[in-house]
Parts: C-alpha cells; sequence; structure tokens
C-alpha cells in the first residue's frame, strides 16, 4: 500500500513512518523543508514538498496514495483558534481528495504536555 504521511518528520511521525516501511508499504511524507525532506529520506520515504497551508498540495499527494495518515500539527502556539484552523483546512482538503475514492484517512492528535523520549499511558 502507498501510504501519505503528513508530519512524518515531526516528533511521532518518524516511529510511524519507519514501521509502514517495515511492514512492506511505500511511505511519501509531506516535507515543507529541506532538513523534513532529508529526514523522510534517511527513513526510506519519498517527500513531497509542500505545507499544511498549501491545501493543493496536500490533495495531490493524497490523490496519489492508497491511504492518509495525518499527522502534522502546528504553527503559532499563540493563536490556538489558528491552528484549529488550519488543521480543519488541511484535513478537509485531504478528505476531498479521497472522497468516495474508498480510501483511508487516519487522523492521529497527541499531547505537548508529556516528555519527550517518555513512555506514558
Amino acid at each position: 500500500m502507498h501510504v501519505f504521511v503528513t508530519g512524518g518528520s515531526g516528533q511521532t511521525g518518524p516511529a510511524v513512518v519507519a514501521e509502514l516501511i517495515a511492514a512492506g508499504h511505500t511511505v511519501t511524507g509531506l516535507a515543507r523543508s529541506d532538513t523534513a525532506a532529508a529526514r523522510l529520506r534517511s527513513l526510506g520515504a519519498t517527500p513531497h514538498r509542500g505545507s499544511l497551508d498549501d491545501l493543493d498540495s496536500l490533495r495531490r499527494g493524497a490523490e496519489a496514495a492508497d491511504g492518509v495518515v495525518h499527522m502534522a500539527y502546528g504553527g503559532d502556539y499563540a493563536d490556538p483558534d489558528g491552528l484549529i484552523r488550519r488543521d480543519r483546512a488541511a484535513i478537509e482538503a485531504l478528505g476531498q481528495a479521497l472522497v468516495g475514492s474508498g480510501k483511508p484517512l487516519v487522523g492521529t492528535s497527541g499531547t505537548l504536555v508529556m516528555r519527550a523520549g517518555r513512555v506514558s499511558t
């Protein structure tokens, strides 16, 4: 299965990308920078240049894949309403690209209050 992943170079994304590839899937990951693209390549994924603000790029990535895992989240944390609007627009764009296709869209969420590197339940 070819999976388009947003957030694949972020905090939890690399673990998901690595698991998908280890399970035999092909992964294309959204990369908004050269650093993100390099990280995705190092994991065995193909970078897809764009950002959460580039809705056309998100649609193209989703349309080219057999399924989507949306993990990206970010922006100005001083503007929580803006973060929510941005994420909603991204999810809507991904969903529009998949409507009627039968392709899955998986959305994840996390918490910013957990210490990095610590397993929590």
